[in-house]
């Protein structure tokens, strides 16, 4: 528009004036890229692509997702068929780089830490109430 403002498409096909050098405006991940299994590998690494990430493979049905070496999950509040023995096998001695982000691939990990370097391992597992807390500990216990 001018020295002073932007015009910006959005996807919707609506044009909003932004002031240059707004933080309200974030450079979209290409499409091919929106459902990374490890959002660093996102060209854009900030929070509304973060999101928008975690979004496209919620839709998916990944529910699992790295963010370097931590494990994003969300609850998809129905069985999906994720954590049976066959499941389970193909995580066993595997690098977690080398599998798709899951609760299994961090128990490895830890396993596999504690068997080598002799120490203790922590897993810090957060969230809300309800979240999926104590079925994610059981799970990386196996």
């Amino acid at each position: 528009v001018g020295d002073r403002e932007l015009m910006i498409r959005t996807e919707d096909g609506q044009s909003v004036s932004v002031p240059r050098g707004s933080d309200r405006v974030s450079q979209r991940t290409p499409a091919g890229m929106e459902a990374a299994d490890n959002l660093t590998t996102l060209p854009d690494l900030d929070e509304p692509n973060m999101l928008h990430s975690l979004c496209v493979r919620y839709t998916q049905k990944k529910i699992y997702t790295r963010t370097g070496p931590i494990l994003v999950a969300m609850n998809p509040w129905q069985d999906l068929k994720l954590y049976g023995q066959e499941v389970l096998r193909t995580y066993r001695n595997k690098n977690m780089e080398s599998t798709l982000p899951h609760v299994f691939a961090i128990g490895e990990a830890a396993f596999k830490n504690l068997q080598t370097a002799r120490k203790d391992q922590t897993i810090l597992v957060s969230g809300d109430s309800g979240s999926g807390k104590t079925e994610s500990t059981k799970f990386m216990m196996q």
